[in-house]
């Protein structure tokens, strides 16, 4: 078989995934680097904003996997509809 095009269908396939892995790395990395400037944050929305820091993760991922500490951010930032 041609190995080039083989890579290049293997390079294609796995770009998208690969590139939001990056994105979302880069999103931490960022995080991490201004964290001097949330440390003002109420240890809960601290803990939100680590938690979503990386976009990769939702408020509705949140509430599902802990409704109690999305309920507690929720209490301190209410959403108007």
């Amino acid at each position: 078989g041609d190995a080039r095009a083989a890579f290049a269908v293997f390079e294609a396939q796995r770009r998208p995934a690969s590139s939001s892995f990056q994105a979302a790395a880069a999103r931490s990395l960022d995080w991490y680097e201004n964290v001097a400037d949330k440390m003002h944050l109420a240890p809960v929305d601290f803990a939100y904003d680590y938690m979503r820091r990386t976009g990769q993760v939702s408020h509705d991922d949140l509430r599902q996997r802990d409704p109690a500490f999305a309920s507690a951010y929720e209490a301190r930032h209410p959403v108007t509809a």
